[in-house]
């Protein structure tokens, strides 16, 4: 279990929208969260993967947390290459690796690259 304590965390200095949030995820746990508008769902989320501005989180999650938005974030005149593309821009450590099991996995799906996602 990976216990994940959220002091506080929110998009402007000072004005906290999660504060004392603590629960434990277990290891390779496929989680969701669920609840009303408003309710910090995202927040939470975004407090998680470090992409939060004001947040402060201490937890020994590793480096792999995956996110699945509610809708797919494509957009109908890029290429699939191109998605790929923005997407290892965001994880650069080794785009190389990256690019290669990307391609190997088009291939392997029988999905083009150079068409577009519409």
């Amino acid at each position: 279990m990976y216990p994940i304590p959220i002091q506080h965390g929110g998009y402007i200095q000072n004005k906290p929208v999660l504060q004392d949030v603590q629960f434990s995820l277990p290891a390779h746990a496929i989680i969701r969260l669920i609840g009303g508008n408003g309710a910090g769902k995202s927040t939470t989320i975004q407090a998680l993967l470090q992409t939060l501005p004001y947040a402060e989180v201490t937890h020994n999650l590793p480096n792999y947390l995956g996110y699945v938005p509610e809708r797919p974030i494509l957009y109908e005149y890029y290429t699939l290459r191109e998605h790929i593309h923005l997407l290892i821009q965001m994880f650069s450590e080794n785009e190389a690796a990256l690019w290669q099991r990307a391609l190997d996995l088009c291939k392997t799906f029988k999905l083009h690259d150079n068409k577009r996602v519409d």
